[in-house]
């Protein structure tokens, strides 16, 4: 019989919320969908694969994320200053730029037009924060497993686990 339960690799669907300290909601399934994600997979918070592994069906679960776990420690390093010359010409405060020199997304902290600069941020919004996450797995589907000659032992679709997923 076929574990039930969330692993590594699996694709899964949850709906969600994710908090702040305050309470402050700042991602959630109501406003922006249920989360599809590959387990493990590197563009996922890391806390989250952590937290979904094990789980089951319907199962929900909360639980706080450290920074290091979530979108790192803040790094002063990580802010910069640029002439307003480099930038495009509308740019505003809180808005997101693509350094294509530096291959990364910055946040404008500040804008100095009398000194002709801006502050730019490459932290991720969230970094430094402790994060409070709090899931519903949905859906489950489990990869096909192959044979050490290479076939997949996947011949009914018996991967895909789904008890009635309603968003």
């Amino acid at each position: 019989m076929q574990d039930l339960s969330v692993q590594l690799n699996d694709v899964i669907t949850i709906k969600y919320w994710v908090r702040v300290r305050g309470g402050r909601t700042v991602y959630s399934s109501e406003k922006n969908g249920p989360l599809t994600f590959k387990v493990g997979s590197f563009l996922t918070v890391k806390g989250l694969n952590n937290i979904a592994i094990g789980m089951l069906i319907n199962e929900k679960k909360k639980a706080f994320i450290g920074a290091d776990e979530a979108f790192g420690e803040r790094d002063e390093n990580l802010i910069s200053n640029i002439l307003l010359s480099e930038l495009p010409k509308f740019i505003r405060v809180g808005e997101n730029y693509f350094d294509k020199v530096k291959r990364s997304f910055f946040n404008v902290i500040s804008v100095d037009c009398d000194g002709g600069t801006a502050t730019l941020d490459g932290n991720h919004l969230l970094a430094g924060e402790v994060l409070e996450f709090s899931i519903e797995i949905k859906d489950i589907n489990r990869p096909p497993s192959e044979n050490k000659f290479g076939e997949s032992s996947d011949s009914l679709n018996e991967n895909h686990i789904n008890y009635g997923f309603s968003a």
